[in-house]
């Protein structure tokens, strides 16, 4: 299956409202905060910077370079298998604040991570990423009782605290 790109490129890069902006703004630092805490060397994790308000000149600039519409937000990379068998793994999550939904091109790049078999996932809240590097079965400190703002950690058998907070 080739990987389509939708012809609703330029609304890709369009702004959004500066309501939407701020919830999901807030919601990228919460988990990068969480992130930064939780997952130890073994996975290597980073933000793809394809969103943000550009003119339509930046926007060309970006889509010449290879920057492609609907890719998701985090990518996660890993070590998996067992000794016999060592392989990298890749998984993906898109963060979108409560209500926000998929454009079109992050549906495309959806349907095609779930072509290929490739962890992805859809997180609206910190818990929701826990869950999923639960899920995928990564080494990291779970969160204990983020609902109520307080995003303490509790320790696993691989990682220590203290081993990680300065």
């Amino acid at each position: 299956m080739v990987f389509a790109v939708s012809l609703a490129i330029d609304r890709a890069f369009m702004p959004r409202s500066p309501r939407q902006n701020r919830e999901e703004e807030r919601l990228h630092r919460q988990v990068a905060d969480y992130l930064r805490i939780a997952l130890g060397d073994q996975v290597l994790w980073f933000h793809v910077a394809n969103g943000g308000a550009r003119s339509k000149a930046e926007a060309g600039i970006f889509k010449a370079l290879g920057v492609m519409p609907g890719v998701f937000d985090l990518c996660f990379l890993w070590r998996s298998g067992g000794a016999d068998n060592v392989k990298g793994s890749v998984g993906f999550i898109e963060l979108k604040p409560p209500n926000g939904q998929l454009s079109d091109p992050q549906v495309h790049f959806d349907r095609w991570l779930l072509y290929h078999d490739i962890p992805r996932v859809v997180c609206h809240r910190v818990e929701d990423v826990d869950r999923a590097l639960t899920e995928w079965g990564l080494p990291h400190l779970h969160i204990n009782a983020p609902t109520t703002g307080d995003h303490r950690v509790e320790r696993t058998p691989r990682t220590r605290l203290e081993d990680i907070l300065p």
